[in-house]
């Protein structure tokens, strides 16, 4: 993106990459109706510096840093997050230049298209673990990176395992 900065990580390109995150609360500015709490100020730049220290143990060369965060009061985009909302809520809160990330009530993954961004529920963010791993998953995919499977769980890849097709869900091994 053009908010990116690649800078030397050793003698390896490393991509700096602005995070601008998206927090949608109910019309008055609280959590609405769901068990999940909103994130206070620090889970942003935390779970981003958590992020970061997983690119690095995996030796993944990129590092993302808080452009910005703000909040959507609207009810109604708590409700309904299906592919064509996501795809409209992405396009009405984007911000050009940087890695558009939407903290929402319900529902993660990547949505595609023009309008790239990431969705992420704010119920990961009880569990340190979960949050890290959800953000660099859909991080992941993001910068292109398939899943390493087939689509369902009988169709699992072992990524370091070579390629095991579960006929009605029993392991196969396949060897290329």
């Amino acid at each position: 993106s053009p908010g990116s900065r690649v800078g030397l990580y050793g003698e390896v390109p490393l991509f700096r990459v602005p995070v601008r995150f998206w927090v949608y609360r109910d019309d008055q500015g609280g959590q609405g109706n769901f068990v999940e709490p909103l994130p206070e100020d620090e889970d942003y730049q935390l779970l981003l510096d958590n992020v970061n220290q997983g690119f690095i143990e995996n030796e993944v060369r990129i590092q993302l840093y808080l452009d910005s965060f703000g909040f959507i009061d609207d009810s109604d985009k708590l409700r309904d997050l299906s592919g064509f909302t996501r795809m409209t809520l992405a396009g009405d809160h984007r911000k050009p230049g940087v890695l558009n990330v939407h903290i929402t009530a319900q529902g993660n993954g990547l949505q595609v298209g023009l309008n790239r961004a990431i969705f992420i529920p704010r119920g990961v963010y009880d569990d340190a673990d979960r949050r890290i791993n959800t953000m660099m998953h859909e991080v992941g995919h993001y910068f292109g990176l398939p899943h390493t499977h087939f689509g369902s769980s009988c169709f699992a890849e072992k990524v370091n395992r070579g390629t095991y097709v579960k006929w009605g869900c029993s392991s196969i091994p396949l060897r290329w």
